[in-house]
C-alpha cells in the first residue's frame, strides 16, 4: 500500500510538472527546466526573449506555475540570459496568490519576496536538460538612427537619419555573434559619406563568475569607428544594493568611407572604473565613475537614471582634464510589450528607441567639433545583460503582476 501511494504521488508530481512545462513552452519561453526539491520547493529556470520587461515575464511564469503547481509551497525562479543564470527570485505560492487576488498589499508581498545571488546550493541542481534551447536562432532587428547638430546663424541645425539592420545569434551559452550596417537616409551633417557602411561586427563571450560576478569579452568592430577588443568585469555587493566594475578597451581606428577602408594598428587603451547604487525608492539608479576616453581626456563623472516602467531618463555629467560635459539619455519603449516567439529566424522591431543629447564647455562655433567623453560601445554591456535583476527594480514593478493585461488574459485562459 505504501509503495502504491508513493508511486501515485510521484506520477501526480510528474504530470503537474509536465503541464507547467508545456504551458511555459507554448507561451514562448526558452531554456526551461523545472526541478522539485524537498517536495515543497519548485525551482524553475527559464529565458525570456518575448517580453520587454523582465519583471512582467517573471509574473507570467509565476501565474502559470501557481495554476499548474498549486500544491507546492515555494518557488525559486532563475531567469537566464544567453543560458547564463542572472540571479534567484524566491517567494511563496501563498504570498503570490494573496497578492494577485488583492488579499495582501504590494508592500507586504514585496517584503516577503527576496532577490538573491545564484547561490552554491542551487548550482548543484541539474539544469543541463533544458528544453527549447535559445541556441543558433537568428534575430533580425531594424533600428532607426538619428543625429542632430546645433550651431549659430545660418548653420543653426543639421540632421542625420539612418536605417540600421541588426542580425544576431547565440552559438553557445553566453557567446553571441552580431553585425550591424548603417544605411544613410538623410545626411546634412556630412560627418560620414552617404555610403552603406559597417557599424558593428562583434563576437562576444559573457561568463558568470563565482558568487555574484559577471565578465564579458568582445572582439570586432565597434562604434565609434574602432576595432579591437573590449572587456568588462562586474560584481554585485550587499544583496545587490551595489555593483562595482571596470571596463578596459584596446582598440585602433577603423572607417569605411569613399570605398576605402582606413584603419590604424591597435594602439589605444581606454578604461572605466565604476560603481552603481540601487536604492529602493523611485526606481532610481545612481552611479559614479572615473574614465579615460577616446580623445585622451579623463576624469570623474556621475550618472543618475530614473525608470518609469520601461521608459528610462538618464543624466550624466563629468569633469575631465579638457572640459566639462553633460549628457541627457532617453530610452522610449516602442510598440507592444510582447514579441513573437523565437524561431530559427525571427524578424522583430526594436524594444525601444534610445536618444542622447551631449553638451560641452569647450564647444567651438567654427572649427573642429569637440569630441570629449567618447567611449567604445561594444554592443552589449553587463548592465543591459543583467536585465535589472536586483531587488529595487523588481519590487518597484511588482504591481504588473496584478494589473497587466497579458497576465489578466493568461489567468482567464488557464482556468
Amino acid at each position: 500500500m505504501t509503495i502504491f501511494l508513493a508511486l501515485w504521488l510521484t506520477f501526480g508530481l510528474c504530470q503537474d510538472s509536465q503541464l507547467a512545462f508545456e504551458a511555459l513552452e507554448q507561451h514562448g519561453f526558452e531554456n526551461i527546466s523545472i526541478q522539485i526539491s524537498d517536495s515543497s520547493l519548485v525551482i524553475v529556470s527559464y529565458e525570456n526573449r518575448i517580453y520587454r520587461n523582465e519583471t512582467l515575464a517573471m509574473g507570467v511564469v509565476a501565474t502559470i506555475l501557481s495554476k499548474r503547481l498549486s500544491d507546492f509551497a515555494d518557488f525559486a525562479f532563475i531567469p537566464l540570459h544567453g543560458g547564463i543564470p542572472l540571479g534567484v527570485v524566491r517567494f511563496s505560492n501563498r504570498d503570490f496568490t494573496d497578492f494577485v487576488e488583492n488579499r495582501s498589499s504590494l508592500q507586504e508581498f514585496a517584503a516577503a519576496l527576496t532577490v538573491e545571488d545564484y547561490r552554491d546550493q542551487l548550482q548543484n541542481i541539474e539544469f543541463s536538460k533544458r528544453h527549447r534551447s535559445s541556441r543558433r536562432k537568428i534575430d533580425l532587428t531594424f533600428y532607426p538612427g538619428m543625429s542632430a547638430q546645433f550651431g549659430n546663424f545660418d548653420d543653426h541645425q543639421k540632421y542625420y537619419f539612418s536605417f540600421i539592420p541588426d542580425i544576431s545569434m547565440m552559438l553557445w551559452d553566453g557567446f553571441y555573434v552580431r553585425a550591424q550596417i548603417e544605411i544613410p537616409l538623410w545626411n546634412e551633417i556630412m560627418l560620414y559619406s552617404n555610403e552603406v557602411r559597417p557599424r558593428l561586427v562583434t563576437a562576444t563571450q559573457i561568463l558568470r563568475l563565482p558568487k555574484s560576478g559577471f565578465a564579458a569579452v568582445h572582439m570586432g568592430i565597434f562604434p565609434p569607428d574602432r576595432w579591437g577588443g573590449s572587456s568588462e568585469v562586474s560584481y554585485y555587493l550587499c544583496k545587490r544594493l551595489f555593483r562595482l566594475g571596470a571596463t578596459v578597451d584596446y582598440t585602433g581606428f577603423l572607417l569605411y568611407q569613399n570605398k576605402t577602408l582606413t584603419y590604424s594598428p591597435l594602439q589605444q587603451t581606454t578604461y572605466r572604473l565604476y560603481g552603481w547604487f540601487y536604492p529602493n525608492f523611485y526606481n532610481v539608479q545612481v552611479g559614479v565613475n572615473y574614465s579615460k576616453y577616446l580623445s585622451g581626456d579623463k576624469g570623474f563623472g556621475v550618472k543618475v537614471n530614473r525608470y518609469f516602467l520601461d521608459t528610462k531618463i538618464g543624466f550624466e555629467a563629468a569633469k575631465t582634464d579638457q572640459d566639462y560635459f553633460a549628457k541627457i539619455h532617453l530610452s522610449i519603449p516602442l510598440l507592444s510589450q510582447r514579441r513573437s516567439s523565437p524561431g530559427f529566424i525571427r524578424i522583430r522591431p526594436p524594444w525601444r528607441y534610445n536618444w542622447s543629447y551631449y553638451s560641452t564647455s569647450d564647444a567651438e562655433t567654427i572649427g573642429k567639433l569637440t569630441e570629449t567623453g567618447r567611449q567604445v560601445l561594444p554592443g552589449v554591456n553587463i548592465e543591459a545583460f543583467g536585465k535589472n535583476i536586483y531587488p529595487a527594480y523588481i519590487k518597484n514593478n511588482l504591481y504588473l503582476w496584478r494589473t497587466n493585461r497579458h497576465i489578466a488574459n493568461l489567468k482567464n485562459n488557464l482556468k
